[in-house]
């Protein structure tokens, strides 16, 4: 426990921004995870329609 008080804590500044920067950097990834399913899922969907009606 004592290698804790050892440690070099960011300040409320830094963390703030640090924060900033993922919680961005999460909504944009969880977008762009959010349109490649819906995209691959409509290509998917299009493609089982294609075979199916042949």
């Amino acid at each position: 426990m004592s290698e804790l008080g050892k440690a070099s804590w960011p300040s409320f500044s830094e963390l703030r921004e640090s924060t900033i920067v993922v919680v961005i950097g999460v909504i944009i990834l969880g977008f762009f995870i959010s349109v490649s399913d819906f995209s691959l899922s409509n290509w998917v969907e299009y493609i089982t329609q294609l075979l199916r009606s042949t």
